[in-house]
């Protein structure tokens, strides 16, 4: 990616000659806008400058699970524009979808299969939701800071989840963690350190547990 101006759009009928020049297929993208209209699949277009540089697609909803699928333009391939569609891709599938699982397929070559294997896929191509949230919750889980750290085992010990993980905010050196739900353990002494607030904000979250130096935040 030369600026970094890139963004993942849905695909609309003017991707259309785009679609079939990168794929071949006359009937793609009107079958991907058709899947749209019925729930079974999204059509994307990775888009930069309003130039585009390729497709992606969850497709074969069923259940709880799909298929997912990249291609790059041949001449913006190994330049970062699959992986930047598949971590996004992978967002929409989990988290705005709610799908179980997922198994991919794309370019064949060991580029493909290590872009997969960096997002947490397995060697036969598929994916969970929950081998998926806890790959990616992996290091920010790691470095939070240890006196936050049970209170996060125990809320997932009660059942809470972790619905989101960040990094860099609201700090450079702060770590992020936000539940699915309220806190489910009674909040008792605190461990030094730690600052328990009820914020009750609508637009950002209900209470939080969070350390100063540095700024690391637990919130639900």
């Amino acid at each position: 990616m030369k600026d970094g101006v890139v963004g993942l759009d849905l695909l609309t009928p003017r991707d259309a000659p785009f679609v079939t020049r990168l794929t071949g297929d006359l009937g793609l993208a009107a079958a991907l806008l058709a899947a749209r209209d019925d729930g079974s699949g999204y059509g994307f277009v990775i888009r930069e400058r309003g130039e585009l540089r390729g497709l992606g697609a969850v497709r074969g909803i069923a259940g709880s699970g799909a298929e997912l699928g990249v291609l790059i333009d041949p001449g913006c391939r190994r330049q970062g524009y699959g992986a930047f569609a598949l971590g996004l891709i992978l967002e929409f599938a989990f988290r705005n979808l709610r799908l179980d699982r997922l198994s991919a397929s794309g370019p064949p070559g060991e580029a493909w299969r290590r872009t997969l294997a960096r997002e947490g896929f397995a060697a036969d191509g598929t994916l969970t939701a929950a081998w998926w949230a806890g790959y990616r919750n992996a290091p920010r889980v790691a470095t939070l800071h240890r006196a936050l750290r049970p209170i996060l085992e125990a809320e997932l010990a009660a059942g809470n989840a972790i619905a989101e993980t960040g990094d860099g905010w609201p700090d450079r050196d702060s770590v992020f963690i936000r539940l699915r739900d309220p806190f489910r353990t009674a909040k008792g002494p605190l461990p030094v350190g730690v600052e328990y607030v009820e914020a009750n904000d609508a637009h950002w979250w209900k209470a939080e547990y969070h350390t100063t130096s540095p700024r690391h935040l637990l919130v639900c």
